[in-house]
Order: C-alpha cells, then sequence, then structure tokens
C-alpha cells in the first residue's frame, strides 16, 4: 500500500505515477497489486514496502538549506524473505524530502541514503540551492 501525502506525487517506479484527476489527491491510498510490485534491476522481490514518515525538523544538512528544516522521509523496504516484516528485507532506501514553512520554500529530495543488512553503505546530502527554472517532463501527458 502506498500513501501519497500532500498534492506532491512522490511516487517511485514501483507505484502508478498517472491517475485521473479527482481519483486521488492529499490522503488517498491505493493498493499496488503484488505482480507490479517486482522490478528486474532489483530480481525477484519478496514483501517490498513504502513507509512514510514526518513531518520531522532535521538540523545540520548544511549547504545553503536553512536549518533546521522540516522532512518528509519515505523508506523503501525490498528483497525481503518474509512477507510484512520489515527487519527481514536486505536492502533499505530513504529519501527525504525538505520544506521550510518559514520561508514556503520547497527543496524536493534533500537526503538519500542506502543500506544493506542495516548497515548504511552510502549517503547523498543535496544541499544547493540555486537561482533558477526547471521544466518538468509530464510522462503522462
Amino acid at each position: 500500500m502506498v500513501t501519497i501525502v500532500g498534492d506532491e506525487d512522490f511516487a517511485m517506479p514501483w507505484a502508478p505515477r498517472c491517475y485521473t484527476a479527482g481519483s486521488s489527491g492529499p490522503g488517498a491510498v491505493f493498493d499496488v497489486p503484488a505482480s507490479q510490485a517486482q522490478f528486474e534491476r532489483f530480481g525477484s522481490l519478496t514483501g517490498p514496502g513504502v513507509e512514510l514518515w514526518g513531518p520531522n525538523w532535521v538540523s545540520g544538512l548544511g549547504g545553503s538549506l536553512p536549518s533546521p528544516l522540516l522532512t518528509i522521509k519515505m523508506k523503501y523496504y525490498y528483497s525481503c524473505s518474509i512477507l510484512g516484516d520489515r527487519s527481514s528485507c536486505k536492502y533499505l532506501e530513504t529519501d527525504e524530502y525538505g520544506y521550510d514553512p518559514k520561508s514556503d520554500s520547497h527543496y524536493g529530495l534533500v537526503r538519500w541514503t542506502y543500506y544493506v543488512n542495516g548497515q548504511r553503505q552510502n549517503q547523498v546530502v543535496l544541499n544547493t540551492v540555486a537561482s533558477g527554472t526547471a521544466s518538468p517532463y509530464w510522462v503522462c501527458q
């Protein structure tokens, strides 16, 4: 089960990315069939799961990000040996998305962390803010 929080679409490749306006939105929940919860690059998956945590205040990301920063953390567990038991999962990836309510600024992905068997293997902090604009690519059009 995947939950969409707020108006942003934090969907990852395992979740439906396009939906009819009005059918989903803040607080919407939809089921991802087990047949669609697998993708080749990781091989066969048993019991993948997604959890959303937060919002939480995070300090010390550095760079040009404000501190503290309000974040929502998405945890994606996969390659699990026991369905529904997160401690049996070999891999965990976390994505943290930042928001500063004081300036009403959305920062998007600010930290990604990768774990294997509960041990952190890699972490990337995206903490450089630059002026400019981004042109979104809407895959559903």
